[in-house]
């Protein structure tokens, strides 16, 4: 389950990419089409129950609101000392936190554990296979406003994951 970002964060990320390939160029680096912010993480997911999963998540979204927010910054986890993932951060009010937290929670009878580590707001940009430290650069902020939720299917390939949308969950309060 994901956050799909519009097009001008997008753009953004697509530039913040651009700038930072350098600080580690061996990194694998993120197709900005098809960037988005995960709320939950499902693994593989058994077809039968995709229609439990689109209740739950239905559910999960109600009353929730389009969250604007913006890209402000670059970051490494677990460090940029040691990175082996370089994100863009998303600065808003806690909101993409308290819907992450729903989704979560409303996936539970279906079999998922939720994330026990905090919510972090933010867009992977690139991996790396092994932990080095990174010199991230500053970017141009940009803003932009959160509209759905979306249940993907990921299709993997050498080149990098492609994500197909399944269902839209529009953020409509």
């Amino acid at each position: 389950m994901a956050i799909e970002l519009p097009e001008g964060l997008r753009r953004a990320a697509a530039r913040a990419i651009e700038r930072a390939r350098s600080a580690a160029p061996e990194a694998r680096w993120a197709d900005p089409a098809g960037i988005h912010l995960t709320v939950a993480f499902l693994g593989g997911v058994d077809g039968a129950l995709v229609p439990r999963i689109e209740d739950a998540v239905e559910r999960a979204v109600r009353g929730h609101r389009p969250i604007p927010c913006a890209m402000t910054r670059l970051g490494a986890f677990p460090s940029e000392r040691r990175a082996r993932v370089v994100w863009a951060g998303l600065e808003e009010d806690g909101a993409i936190g308290v819907l992450a937290s729903a989704v979560q929670q409303g996936l539970v009878p279906t079999g998922y554990e939720p994330e026990r580590r905090a919510f972090r707001a933010h867009v992977t940009l690139a991996r790396l296979r092994e932990p080095r430290p990174v010199r991230l650069p500053a970017i141009e902020p940009a803003t932009g406003t959160l509209e759905s939720v979306a249940l993907f299917q990921s299709h993997l390939h050498p080149k990098g994951a492609r994500y197909e949308v399944i269902h839209r969950f529009p953020l409509a309060g």
